[in-house]
């Protein structure tokens, strides 16, 4: 069976244009007689249009999709939630004292106070132990996982998603669009009636690798009174209720960029688009720049309040900064954007974190 070479970028191509079907996607979702509350959905026209015209010259190494997943697996939120209990309690997670709970004690309380089973030292100690048993079922799930994909050598079965399944207490967030990067066979010819009806549904492609290579998040644009927001050459002077609609889909795209480094752990990188109507910025995310989450209740770490909108985290500061100005979709300037976007995409094929090709002995036609 032949392999879709992930080196390859494919063929020489012209620098991204607008095309004519995006520009009359933007007419319609910026139009006050279609479009009169500004509505996101309307925009999920001209944005689909464009992510698909960009990833249109990589040969299918790229993927649009809509509503996309990046599923937590249920075992890292455990330790996540595990983790957050240790903080509650002003204890470290790695804390060795914890492995030796009966020392612990005798240096906490004497093993002969008569008020032990009230006392507060006693009560820590339990705590304690608590807590440590919550630490060594992390550590027994985590094991379990390994051993699952250590077991599943079969090529038919897909080890590097075994642990991201959406079950039990997995966290699933869906941005509005992602373009997932993927490693693919072309399959042979089947040999027989079952191998056949699989080989026509999954197009005589099977898929071996995926990933998330770029996260966008949609907001509204803002209702029109009659002027258009002023714009300066490709860069940024808008009104502050536009700004407030990118803003709020940085804040979204904060986590799930933090949700994107736990689903791929392996990931060293990720682009992030915020958009507010025709007007949308980006940057490129590494795995240390979106805030820390606890993920119980969806706040961020370190900062005062509840949700995750407002000012008072350096993280979050500094996560907003690294997005470029902001542009205008149709524009010259805007197209060009998307250009380095394109040429950004195609670094990931060669950074050498696709998985090579399983080797094969025998049909897997069928999963």
């Amino acid at each position: 069976m032949a392999t879709l070479n992930p080196n390859n970028p494919g063929p020489q191509r012209q620098p991204y244009e607008t095309s004519p079907i995006t520009k009359a996607a933007i007419s319609l979702a910026y139009s006050s007689s279609f479009n009169p509350r500004g509505s996101e959905n309307l925009w999920y026209g001209p944005y689909s249009h464009i992510l698909t015209d960009m990833v249109s010259s990589f040969s299918g190494k790229f993927l649009v999709h809509p509503q996309s997943s990046l599923i937590i697996p249920s075992q890292t939120v455990n330790e996540l939630k595990v983790r957050q209990e240790f903080r509650d309690e002003g204890v470290s997670y790695d804390f060795e004292r914890l492995l030796d709970i009966k020392g612990l004690a005798a240096k906490r309380i004497k093993p002969m106070d008569k008020k032990l089973s009230t006392s507060s030292g006693w009560k820590e100690i339990k705590k304690l132990k608590g807590l440590k048993d919550k630490r060594d079922s992390v550590y027994d799930q985590e094991l379990a996982v390994y051993d699952k994909r250590a077991y599943h050598a079969d090529p038919n079965v897909s080890t590097e998603t075994a642990e991201i399944e959406p079950a039990g207490d997995a966290i699933n967030r869906a941005p509005d669009f992602a373009i997932t990067h993927v490693g693919q066979l072309k399959l042979d010819t089947p040999k027989n009636r079952q191998e056949e009806v699989h080989f026509e549904r999954r197009a005589g492609i099977k898929t071996y690798h995926s990933c998330c290579s770029l996260i966008v998040e949609i907001k509204p644009s803002r209702v029109r009174k009659g002027n258009p927001e002023p714009t300066v050459s490709g860069d940024s002077t808008h009104t502050m209720e536009s700004g407030n609609f990118i803003t709020q889909a940085q804040e979204d795209l904060m986590q799930y960029c933090a949700a994107h480094f736990l689903a791929y752990p392996q990931s060293k990188k990720v682009i992030a688009l915020a958009a507010g109507g025709s007007r949308w910025k980006w940057a490129v995310i590494g795995p240390d720049d979106p805030p820390e989450f606890n993920w119980i209740d969806n706040r961020i770490l370190g900062k005062r309040g509840a949700g995750i909108v407002g000012a008072g985290s350096v993280k979050e500061s500094k996560f907003l900064a690294k997005f470029s100005p902001t542009f205008s979709l149709g524009t010259l300037h805007s197209d060009k954007q998307f250009e380095q976007i394109i040429k950004t995409l195609s670094q990931f094929l060669i950074d050498g974190h696709t998985p090579l090709p399983p080797l094969l002995d025998e049909d897997i036609i069928i999963d």
